[in-house]
């Protein structure tokens, strides 16, 4: 029975009640039909289909569900919810879900794939609660295989190291995961019947798994990650195996070459000639784009001398002083608690980034917002030494939302971290000593912070000097 729409049956029984209330030809009237309420017709049509629905499952068949069925209250129709959901799972990365069940639970089923475990996402403090927490004593390796595995012997080794700190910084990650790939690719051979870009690709996808289980991608890396997966899915089918091969290598040794080395090359050009004689630089923590501008400002003849701030845990700052002192440039050491009492002595201070994002904000290591807060508040320029290829289309404002949180007994100890002598016994005595046994004690080692543009004078580019605005152009302009 086909179903009617309720103003048109209105209509046809209010038209039907006229004609029969209205005098006919003969000067007799029609009977008059009978009404029905539209509950009622309702009740009906829901009748006539729970009837057709039994008939179809009597005959085996799937009924298909009614368009004008009511729905729950709550309830969102197929399309509707996988549309949300898919929006949902854009919108915020499981890495910044670590206090959901959910999430976690299908990030295990991924990870379990190809045996790699999860770290803890468990953390006291309520503020950090939706990021993983990195533990040193986590075993990483422990559901591997010993042989024919998914991830790569180099690429196990590398996440080793990048769990334990023994490389440190954005450029030193970055130049070892490209040197990695190329191993990768190099000992990588197609299977029968399948096509090199789709297989090398689903290989690449547990390389990177495992690594941002040892310690989280960085904006620059997922750059060049995204690159290389770029240059793969454009390898022509038909090209043979050994030249696809030495394309890629090729191409990431390009991308090494220009968008590391050579542009710190330039960026040392440029940030030369912001240094006059008589300068007193103030930097922070180790930079090696940095090192190389003070370097060759000093190789060119200018005088000048340098303040190194440093701060716990890495103290990356004593590198950057034994470098500095290996070239002969006249520098002082100071923690970072000092920095505003020296602070009135320097006239330009110069560091470095480990990305900047679209909105012109300075993501790098924690206390370099405090040491540009205190320029600013001294009127002292802060030149930002950065490659585009860190640049980020992400948008953030603060460093709580998304963070890279450290091991939190770094704080306690007093070692540097990344080596392994016994801990002295004035540490065994320190009120820290057994902090995590204590439920009403948090210790929090948040690795980055996020300097406002408004604290920032210019960027250091191998482009040129650049305001913090610019760089959403040159992002759209690169992607282009």
């Amino acid at each position: 029975m086909a179903e009617a729409q309720p103003e048109s049956v209105s209509s046809a029984v209010a038209n039907g009640a006229a004609a029969a209330t209205a005098p006919g030809a003969g000067g007799k009237s029609k009977v008059k039909q009978q009404t029905t309420t539209k509950a009622e017709r309702r009740a009906k049509q829901e009748a006539q289909r729970a009837a057709k629905a039994d008939r179809m499952v009597a005959e085996g068949k799937q009924p298909r569900k009614a368009q004008g069925a009511p729905q729950k209250a709550g309830e969102k129709s197929a399309p509707a919810a996988r549309g949300s959901e898919h929006q949902s799972e854009h919108r915020v990365k499981p890495s910044v879900q670590a206090d959901d069940p959910k999430v976690q639970a299908r990030q295990l089923k991924k990870l379990e794939k190809h045996n790699i475990v999860q770290r803890p996402g468990e953390i006291k403090c309520s503020l950090f609660s939706h990021l993983h927490q990195h533990c040193r004593d986590f075993p990483l390796t422990s559901q591997l295989p010993m042989a024919n595995s998914d991830i790569h012997k180099s690429v196990i080794r590398l996440g080793l190291m990048y769990a334990d700190y023994s490389i440190r910084g954005s450029n030193a990650r970055c130049i070892a995961l490209l040197r990695v790939l190329k191993e990768m690719i190099t000992d990588y051979t197609t299977p029968n019947e399948k096509e090199m870009a789709r297989d090398l690709e689903s290989k690449l996808k547990p390389q990177i798994s495992f690594l941002n289980t040892c310690r989280l991608i960085s904006p620059s890396m997922g750059n060049a990650i995204k690159h290389i997966k770029l240059c793969i899915s454009q390898l022509p089918p038909d090209l043979p195996e050994e030249k696809s091969k030495a394309k890629l290598l090729a191409e990431l040794e390009r991308y090494e070459a220009e968008k590391i080395s050579l542009a710190d090359v330039a960026i040392g050009q440029f940030g030369t000639q912001r240094i006059a004689d008589g300068d007193v630089i103030m930097t922070y923590s180790y930079s090696t784009v940095v090192h190389k501008i003070l370097r060759k400002a000093h190789l060119s003849g200018k005088k000048f001398r340098v303040m190194v701030v440093d701060s716990r845990p890495f103290y990356e700052g004593r590198l950057m002083l034994n470098y500095l002192q290996q070239d002969h440039i006249k520098c002082s050491y100071m923690l970072l608690n000092a920095t505003s009492y020296v602070m009135k002595e320097a006239n330009k201070v110069l560091m470095g980034a480990s990305t900047v994002l679209a909105n012109g904000h300075c993501i790098s290591r924690v206390g370099t917002a405090m040491v540009a807060m205190m320029a600013k508040t001294y009127g002292v320029p802060v030149l930002i030494a950065c490659e585009t290829y860190k640049f980020s289309e992400r948008v953030q404002t603060d460093a709580f939302v998304f963070n890279e949180l450290g091991d939190p007994s770094d704080l306690v100890s007093q070692k540097r971290v990344g080596r392994s002598q016994p801990a002295p016994e004035s540490e065994m005595d320190s009120p820290l000593a057994n902090w995590d046994a204590n439920p009403k004690l948090a210790l929090v080692n948040p690795l980055y912070d996020v300097t406002p543009p408004g604290f920032i004078s210019v960027l250091l580019t191998e482009l040129g000097p650049l305001p913090c605005s610019s760089v959403p152009v040159v992002i759209r302009v690169k992607t282009c």
